[in-house]
């Protein structure tokens, strides 16, 4: 890649990402409490990798142009007819698009605007190095901490299944933080031991919130992003709206897990105040700011609305579908044949000037390609010309508008050979993929039910916690009662995650088949698309054959 290539890139990366900020940040101005934090911090996360795929060169699809686009139907094989209407042969116009620039000046700018940012992300390396390295440093100088049952408890993390993340207690330290690593771990500030029961489980709920949620692991993104494009405000800006969600989201964690009041909890966060930023690769209970401090409390009292998480699931959907670094192009074929380069595929080849099926007694259609709606209706006039004919195998053509049915032995026979042909390499070149996509759709689509069955299992338990949650500010229940069915909830949520884990580890390994099945796929359909517009082409000439010979009866 050139100097000039990627500032190219870079460029592309901050205008898509600065819109994405700027959309993120419009749409959730308006309902910035209402949106639950977890899906909030999921959106300024996604906003962030934009950044980052934006940088990638997108792949061109390229859709048939039309003014009134008709309908398409295909007769098996299906995917003939997407030869017929894309083409095949592939043509590189980045030649005729802009003369190049001269390379003296443009080249040395370029180069000079490159060394200045490879400066700036060494510079944010360099002092991301040295904060890692600090904190290693006074995590090994820390003492150990013993947690007494009730916080082992809260340490479990909703990680029954694991080991429990290690707490050490340090003086360096002014609030909590945790420590990503093989294993988790908690560094307590020493003034910790001095707090309340009930604040020191707020303390942790809050740090194994961080390990619930992964956000060690996925807060290298984020920072990845802010070391790239040190230069740019709103690419710094999404990354700290990320972290204040993710805060507001362990906040919120923190609060139902230990069933504490917003009052309780926002003393708390008074009590650790404003601490410096953390480094990636760790999360602090603290805020690095007075305004994000003021924030994370007034949302303390705030409560998400159904249609605000509504909004936030399809704010998440609309995010992962811009991170595709694809872009559609519409593309008119009569404009490509003017064009002083290679035309994208031999006009006497496109469906509207050359269709055809062969029909079979009774009129059944078998091979072929056929175009459906704007004035056409290939299959019909097939069926109908068959019967006109006496009812026998026909093939059925349409050649530049005038159509034509054959009954003769030899061209059926050549036909049938080209179409043989047309079979076999659609089974050499494309059936086995084909095979086995449909076995890895069939694979995801069984394990679909078990994963809705514990969404809705999961819902189910929400209501009634919310239910318990009224139960208990009109004071319909006694505490002791809701306690107890608050940790039955918590049990049968826990259950529904160790559930949910091999099912989530099994889709994920069935996405990573189906991805690499179609990409084997797609490095071989070039070829495949250039020996079908050759058998196509034989096609053409044998029926252009039938019409000279006269065995070609006109319709």
């Amino acid at each position: 890649m050139t100097p000039s290539n990627l500032l190219d890139a870079l460029l592309r990366a901050s205008v898509a990402g600065g819109i994405a900020t700027t959309v993120a940040w419009l749409l959730l101005i308006f309902a910035r409490n209402r949106v639950p934090a977890s899906r909030r911090a999921w959106i300024w996360w996604l906003v962030a990798a934009q950044f980052l795929t934006a940088a990638i060169p997108a792949h061109r699809i390229v859709l048939p142009f039309s003014e009134n686009p008709p309908a398409i139907t295909s007769v098996a094989p299906p995917t003939r007819i997407v030869a017929a209407q894309t083409g095949v042969a592939a043509h590189q116009i980045s030649s005729q698009i802009l003369p190049a620039a001269p390379r003296t000046v443009a080249g040395s700018l370029a180069l000079l605007v490159l060394a200045a940012w490879l400066l700036g992300v060494a510079l944010a390396v360099v002092l991301h190095l040295r904060a890692l390295r600090r904190i290693e440093g006074i995590w090994k100088a820390a003492e150990p901490y013993d947690p007494d049952p009730e916080e082992a408890l809260v340490l479990r993390c909703g990680r029954s299944r694991r080991k429990q993340p290690e707490v050490r207690v340090t003086a360096e330290l002014d609030v909590p933080v945790t420590l990503a690593g093989w294993m988790p771990r908690i560094l307590l500030p020493a003034g910790y031991g001095e707090l309340p029961s009930h604040a020191r489980h707020l303390v942790l709920a809050h740090e194994c919130a961080h390990v619930a949620r992964r956000d060690l692991l996925l807060g290298w993104l984020p920072a990845a992003t802010e070391v790239l494009f040190w230069f740019h405000p709103l690419a710094r800006w999404s990354v700290r709206e990320y972290g204040q969600a993710r805060e507001e989201a362990c906040d919120a964690m923190a609060l139902h897990r230990t069933q504490a009041s917003p009052r309780s909890y926002g003393e708390l966060l008074v009590h650790f105040g404003v601490a410096s930023r953390p480094i990636p690769s760790t999360a602090s209970c603290g805020s690095p700011t007075r305004s994000a401090l003021l924030r994370r409390l007034l949302v303390l009292d705030s409560h998400s609305s159904t249609w605000g998480r509504i909004a936030g699931a399809i704010l998440i959907a609309v995010a992962v579908l811009s991170l595709a670094p694809l872009t559609l192009h519409a593309h008119d074929d009569r404009d490509s044949r003017e064009d002083k380069g290679t035309p994208k595929s031999p006009a006497e080849l496109e469906i509207e000037r050359f269709a055809y099926l062969l029909v079979q007694p009774g009129g059944n259609t078998m091979s072929g390609a056929m175009k459906m709606g704007g004035g056409y209706n290939d299959h019909e006039r097939a069926q109908a010309a068959q019967k006109r004919m006496g009812g026998g195998m026909i093939w059925w053509f349409r050649l530049d508008r005038t159509q034509y049915g054959v009954n003769d032995p030899e061209t059926l026979a050549s036909v049938r050979a080209v179409l043989q042909k047309q079979d076999e390499l659609q089974r050499r070149m494309l059936e086995d993929f084909d095979h086995d996509l449909e076995l890895l759709h069939g694979r995801m689509e069984r394990l679909q039910p078990k994963v809705e069955r514990l969404e809705h299992r999961t819902m189910q338990l929400e209501e009634d916690r919310e239910a318990l949650e009224e139960d208990r500010d009109s004071g319909k229940k006694s505490q002791a009662e809701l306690q107890r069915r608050l940790q039955e909830i918590e049990r049968s949520r826990m259950e529904i995650e160790r559930e949910r884990e091999p099912l989530a580890r099994q889709q994920e390994e069935i996405s990573r088949q189906m991805e690499a099945v179609t990409e084997r796929r797609e490095a071989v359909r070039p070829e495949w698309e250039r020996q079908e517009l050759e058998l196509r082409g034989q096609l053409r000439r044998i029926a252009e054959d039938a019409v000279r010979r006269g065995v070609a009866r006109k319709l």
